[in-house]
């Protein structure tokens, strides 16, 4: 006998929710996946529907990089729990979590979407040369850039860094306010620097402070959620860093160095 795992085609009549969640005993039927699924997006994503345990409050955003086992369990990147061969993705943006937003966990089980391919944020500690091979570090989610392999650490291949890191921009605070207004045209969604997650820092924004939100008009970004308030209002200039624009091709982790 054959049992299905996985729903392909659905019959009925309007058997879609449009919007909002469906009704218990409605009949109305929901999407449902198996771990592993794979979706595919724009910028040549692809995404894979995998497990994640929290073990502590952990920030999830953009850019974090995971391993992910055979079982489709991830766990957050570092040099110690990466073993050879295992797979690299990374929480994106673009579909599930990781559009628009900045989610604190605890220590509970959740399902993300993560991306194995596609152009997509990544966390970083240091960039040397765009397109230098990555390698793992001790920052949780994070990748190295170097020059020259670092000792001791991990080789990623499948994992490059394609757009100039950090950047500046022009953007208006307001003393005791959290949101920055950028100027229409400056920035779009692809354009960067313009990453959740990014770390910050202006006149009147701390250095420690990131972006944990973006507002939209069409592809154009119009402004920024800080992390804390700024200290002081004006226009000014910008300057971001640690998170940046990656080409992720099925990465995957390979020797110690």
């Amino acid at each position: 006998m054959t049992v299905a795992t996985f729903q392909t085609a659905i019959d009925g009549v309007n058997p879609f929710v449009v919007e909002g969640p469906a009704v218990a005993g409605s009949g109305v039927i929901v999407p449902q996946y198996r771990l592993g699924h794979v979706a595919y997006g724009d910028a040549e994503s692809e995404w894979v529907y995998c497990k994640y345990t929290s073990v502590s409050n952990q920030v999830l955003q953009p850019g974090l990089l995971f391993t992910v086992d055979d079982d489709y369990n991830a766990t957050l990147l570092t040099t110690s729990n990466s073993p050879r061969g295992s797979k690299v993705m990374v929480c994106g943006v673009g579909m599930g979590y990781g559009g628009q937003s900045v989610t604190t966990v605890t220590g509970s089980v959740y399902y993300l979407w993560l991306a194995r391919a596609g152009q997509m944020p990544i966390a970083y500690t240091t960039v040397a040369t765009l397109g230098n091979l990555a390698e793992t570090t001790a920052t949780g989610g994070a990748a190295n850039f170097p020059n020259s392999a670092t000792v001791g650490s991990k080789l990623i291949v499948g994992l490059y860094v394609t757009k100039a890191v950090g950047g500046t921009f022009t953007g208006t605070t307001v003393n005791g306010s959290t949101q920055v207004t950028v100027a229409p045209g400056q920035l779009t969604v692809d354009s960067g620097p313009s990453w959740i997650g990014s770390t910050l820092s202006a006149t009147g924004i701390a250095a420690s402070q990131t972006i944990t939100a973006i507002q939209f008009k069409g592809t154009t970004i119009t402004g920024f959620t800080l992390s804390a308030v700024a200290t002081a209002s004006g226009t000014v200039t910008i300057t971001n860093s640690l998170v940046a624009q990656a080409r992720i091709l099925w990465p995957y982790i390979d020797k110690t160095n």
